[in-house]
């Protein structure tokens, strides 16, 4: 009885570690066939935060004085003015809080 036990858990062993060689194999095929797949995103879209977070990448969430700068000498910007916006998670509502302000711009 037990040549027999151990026979039957060996050939289980056996099948199933063939079914899984043959279903890699099978799935490394079909993924060479479908080419190569590639996307470009451009900095600061939701993909590209998204990929900064998996690899443990800081996000960007500010921009330097100089811009602020930049935007209000343009002739084609009307308001430029520095705006906070944070989402403050709070797990014990169930919720998390958006708070928005911005400072007001000087005259022109």
């Amino acid at each position: 009885m037990t040549v027999i036990g151990l026979a039957v858990a060996i050939a289980v062993l056996v099948c199933l570690s063939a079914f899984g060689h043959g279903y890699q194999r099978a799935l490394g095929a079909e993924l060479d066939r479908m080419g190569l797949q590639m996307m470009l995103v451009p900095l600061g879209c939701p993909y590209d935060a998204a990929a900064r977070v998996l690899k443990g990448r800081p996000l960007e969430n500010s921009l330097p004085e100089s811009a602020l700068e930049a935007a209000r000498r343009d002739p084609a910007v009307a308001i430029a003015a520095p705006l906070l916006m944070v989402a403050l998670p709070r797990p014990d509502a169930g919720r998390a809080d958006m708070w928005v302000g911005w400072t007001k711009p000087p005259s022109r």
